[in-house]
């Protein structure tokens, strides 16, 4: 199945601040809006962007999957470049490095993965006998893609969809999959189980295992240290080098579910999102709460890799926020 283009401008829509400082006494727009994205009448299964925040991959129910790019010389206007229509339910998708692989799974009784190369308008390979493909993700590297299936994960050549190794989970089913920033890595986490295990890629055997007080419903990982959010719990922060090392919780009270954690570019500010619409930045090396706001709606945010960007998503739009004046206000209570 090859790729079907179709290229078009539309104008931006501006929104107003919809995201507000949870404290009434702060008068400062941290956060400035750039672009809203109605994506379409059927709510958002899933999105991904590619690791250069040029492009913003959107899934709907009725199966489709809309590539937008933002425009560096204006970026109030986003480009529709590319689209797929499967009229089948996506469960994940996710961008190569290089921008040029990318991949989406299907999930149900026939589930399969399909891995494309977007330079060339060419499906690749197609990987079925899935039972649930609820996560994907490329090495940071693009050598290896990562498919969870219900409870393992098969780790595959990226360039040809060969299976070189088989990670099986203790119980439950795998929900998040990220690497490390070097790759050498892989970390799974799910639901049905409290552990978070890190996995060695070369080998494909299993490095560690992070004891939760709860199952992980969004996890993040700096060059030193693993975050995981759960459910109504505080965020947990672990030493990587030392996974049988205490966490250290993030001093905050949870009054929902973690839906998101993302890293700054930098490594320096950490983003989470609760399912309520709280999003919370916190000092990365120190765990301190630097700064909270509220938008309701909002189920994931996530820093994009210029570092000047913040994407959101609601349930029909994606939302685009220039946080140059957040990050200068907080820079100087970062360690």
């Amino acid at each position: 199945m090859s790729l079907v283009v179709r290229t078009f401008f539309i104008s931006s829509v501006l929104c107003n601040a919809l995201l507000t400082p949870s404290s009434a006494g702060d008068k400062d727009q941290l956060l400035k809006p750039i672009a809203s994205l109605v994506v379409s009448r059927q709510n958002v299964r899933c999105y991904n962007f590619s690791p250069d925040g040029s492009r913003v991959a959107v899934a709907g129910l009725d199966g489709s999957i809309q590539f937008w790019q933002v425009r560096s010389e204006k970026k109030s206007d986003l480009l529709l470049v590319t689209a797929i229509d499967d009229k089948q339910v996506i469960e994940a998708i996710a961008f190569g490095a290089d921008n040029k692989l990318f991949a989406a799974s299907i999930g149900g009784k026939n589930g399969f993965v399909r891995v494309w190369n977007l330079a060339g308008d060419q499906l690749l390979w197609t990987m079925d006998g899935l039972n649930y493909g609820g996560a994907l993700s490329f090495s940071p590297d693009s050598k290896y893609l990562a498919v969870a299936d219900f409870d393992s994960v098969r780790l595959c050549d990226a360039g040809n969809g060969k299976i070189l190794h088989r990670l099986d989970i203790d119980r439950g089913f795998v929900t998040r999959l990220t690497f490390s920033g070097n790759g050498t890595f892989l970390i799974t986490a799910g639901l049905g189980y409290s552990k978070v295990h890190l996995w060695d890629v070369a080998t494909g055997k299993r490095k560690a295992s992070f004891q939760c007080d709860g199952p992980a419903s969004a996890v993040a990982v700096t060059e030193k240290t693993l975050f995981v959010g759960m459910w109504n719990l505080p965020i947990l922060a672990f030493e990587l080098e030392s996974p049988e090392k205490e966490p250290r919780p993030l001093t905050r009270k949870i009054d929902d579910w973690i839906n998101y954690l993302s890293i700054s570019a930098d490594g320096r500010f950490l983003l989470s999102t609760e399912r309520g619409g709280n999003l919370v930045f916190w000092d990365a090396k120190s765990g301190r709460e630097l700064k909270a706001l509220r938008q309701k709606g909002t189920s994931v945010a996530m820093f994009l890799p210029d570092g000047k960007t913040l994407l959101s998503t609601e349930l029909e739009a994606l939302r685009l926020w220039s946080i140059e004046g957040l990050i200068k206000s907080l820079r100087p209570n970062v360690d």
